[in-house]
């Protein structure tokens, strides 16, 4: 949903008409934000000074399991604050899971026929993969059924429950996109056209700092489930992976809410924090929520700097519940303000922190957050992540790229005392490489932010800004058809849609809304028979049959969107950064109907590979230097760079023959 706003904002910096931006708040009020009317029983149930329910974490074996009546909940700190200044008794937040087309026939609210659902993942502990999860509905009450969440818990006190989750990744770059959508409209002199999805993102982060608290609002550093807070004690003011509420479909007097006990360095933003903290239209005047935002920036830098290896790249994150039920750490462990380090929050393994893809994912916000503000703080993490990255991007000669896939680690970081150490125990090798386009245009994104921020603010990285654009370069030219931008990609894991088993409990029976029976020894495709409908299970079935792996090709909306607004980044920023280079005035001509498309720099008619390489060989150059050619400034600019560059790509292919 983020990429959809975040194209809208692009698209009025561009045309100075916020129509489309307004609307993509619109559609994701209506269809993600769940009303009054889905929240029943919520306003009546919710006790304050109690917030939730609690059942432990373990295996996945170990579930459903049993809810404890006996560990008594803390007090929420935020909900009488947001309730009185809102005049609002539920809760506002964007569920972070949509069947945009009713696949999974659940239907929102129980309507089985709704075009969009609501839906959650079962989530039975850290140990659950996403091969062996059940989609289930949020809004969890079929006639006739057992509760869907049975799998999960077992509690009289939710026969009928419904349950919203958020994620925070995608709620912190929403407000990203708010930021940046008032930030443009107003200097179009245009503010009061996004004036009001503007103070809706505001209303949204106030929300959001349930994703600061303790997942059950236990104190900092709490080692016993019995422990309780007074609920301001429970904040750690950074951001975890998000916050649920629920109550019952059928009211019953009880209605709860919960932070998260995930504290990842990849769903870190302090730009959004600086939006909340200090952006008008976004501050809402609300008592103390500008503070928290506040200190919320410093926490997350100070944690990526706490989380930072000797080489650079950024390890996990920490804990504030040992083992998923707040155990006592062992003590060799290292902290962080009070809790625990964790090489891999949300898993019982590496994997949430093995991808290149998720260091990314942070520093992009970080590196935006620099390019912003000129924080000092971040620019040292940065040039230090920069600098580890930056051997290991290979580009050739716009054809192909590499860079790095897969992160193994060792060691842990040095407690955290306020000041960074270089964490001569933490390190991290890269132990494998790939060509993913996702991971590539964040990365060029970065590269570019954080090159065009140095020369704003501090020494010119020139590297940097080279190497993101020869991968943007690269990405763009190499991998585009007529759909978009793809790669072939090998997937040996598809093999477990058939050989999967879906964990269920013996005893445990019921249809889901495709009509599958769920119960104990099914499998992965057993779960999903619409799979069989899809174009591609023919060539999915007769890899499986032949014993090898599939190839495939996907345009993913959010790899798309990614490329887009890398390009959309090297083009603003570009834009924004003064040179000392005059801009090129081509002498005037007599006008002629053009009979070549845009790009084609060697005027055979077509826009290809062989324009791409003439490109190559000048890029970066201007107007009076060796090697300059007038044919390759396509926008006749001055400068041979990205605009280019971008020209070529959204033209290749085309002829004129």
């Amino acid at each position: 949903m983020f990429h959809y706003l975040q194209l809208e904002a692009a698209q009025g910096y561009f045309t100075g008409d916020w129509s489309g931006y307004n609307k993509a708040w619109d559609t994701i009020s209506k269809y993600a934000i769940p009303s009054n009317v889905e929240q029943p029983g919520f306003e009546s149930g919710y006790n304050f000074n109690d917030c939730s329910f609690y059942y432990p974490e373990g295996s996945l074996l170990d579930y459903p399991q049993k809810v404890n009546r006996l560990v008594k909940g803390s007090k929420d700190p935020l909900y009488w604050s947001l309730s009185s200044f809102y005049n609002k008794k539920t809760i506002l937040g964007i569920h972070n899971l949509l069947d945009v087309d009713n696949w999974h026939k659940y239907g929102n609210m129980g309507t089985v026929n709704s075009r969009v659902s609501k839906i959650n993942i079962t989530g039975r502990g850290p140990g659950e993969t996403i091969w062996q999860r059940l989609m289930i509905p949020a809004w969890d009450a079929f006639t006739g059924k057992p509760a869907f969440s049975s799998l999960v818990y077992k509690s009289d006190m939710l026969p009928k429950p419904w349950t919203y989750i958020t994620s925070s990744t995608g709620d912190t770059n929403i407000i990203k996109s708010a930021y940046y959508a008032n930030k443009w409209a107003s200097e179009q002199n245009m503010g009061s056209e996004v004036k009001s999805s503007t103070s809706s993102a505001g209303k949204l982060g106030n929300y959001l700092r349930y994703s600061m608290l303790d997942k059950y609002m236990k104190p900092i550093g709490c080692n016993s489930v019995d422990t309780v807070s007074d609920g301001a004690s429970a904040f750690h003011y950074l951001i975890s992976s998000g916050y649920s509420w629920g109550s019952n479909v059928e009211p019953n007097d009880f209605a709860w809410i919960k932070g998260s006990d995930i504290l990842h360095q990849k769903n870190q933003n302090p730009l959004a924090a600086y939006a909340l903290s200090s952006t008008s239209n976004l501050v809402t005047g609300l008592s103390g929520a500008s503070l928290d935002w506040n200190k919320s920036i410093d926490m997350q830098l100070e944690f990526l700097q706490w989380l930072q290896s000797a080489e650079g790249a950024i390890a996990g994150g920490c804990t504030n519940s040992w083992g998923y039920n707040y155990k006592t750490p062992p003590k060799e462990l290292s902290h962080f303000y009070k809790m625990t380090y964790d090489v891999s929050p949300g898993t019982f393994d590496q994997l949430s922190n093995g991808s290149f893809l998720s260091q990314c994912r942070s520093i992009v916000n970080l590196a935006e957050y620099y390019y912003q503000t000129g924080d000092e703080r971040a620019y040292s993490i940065l040039r230090k992540w920069v600098d580890w990255v930056k051997p290991y991007v290979k580009v050739d000669n716009f054809e192909s790229f590499e860079i790095p896939s897969q992160i193994e680690w060792e060691g842990m970081p040095d407690t955290w005392t306020g000041t960074y150490t270089g964490n001569s125990y933490l390190h991290a090798t890269i132990t494998s490489m790939s060509s993913d386009l996702e991971a590539a245009a964040i990365l060029s994104r970065i590269l570019l932010t954080y090159s065009y921020a140095t020369k704003k603010y501090s020494y010119f990285d020139a590297d940097a800004q080279d190497i993101g654009e020869k991968l943007l370069n690269t990405l763009v030219l190499s991998n585009k058809d007529d759909s978009g931008f793809t790669n072939e990609e090998q997937r040996g894991d598809y093999s477990r849609v058939f050989d999967n088993e879906i964990y269920i409990p013996e005893g445990w029976e019921s249809n889901n809304g495709q009509g599958a029976k769920l119960k104990n020894g099914c499998k992965y495709i057993d779960t999903r028979p619409a799979l069989r409908q899809d174009p591609s299970w023919n060539n999915l079935y007769q890899a499986y049959e032949a014993g090898v792996s599939p190839m495939f090709k996907y345009h993913r909306f959010s790899t798309q969107c990614e490329i887009a607004l890398a390009l959309f980044a090297a083009y603003i920023q570009d834009s924004d950064i003064p040179t000392s280079t005059p801009a090129y005035t081509p002498t005037p001509t007599l006008p002629t109907q053009s009979i070549l498309p845009d790009g084609d720099i060697n005027g055979d008619r077509i826009v290809n590979m062989a324009d791409v390489i003439i490109l190559a060989g000048c890029f970066g150059l201007t107007s009076g230097e060796t090697g300059f050619l007038i044919e390759c400034d396509i926008n006749r600019d001055g400068a041979i760079n990205m605009k280019d560059v971008i020209i070529i790509a959204n033209n290749f292919g085309k002829t004129n023959r």
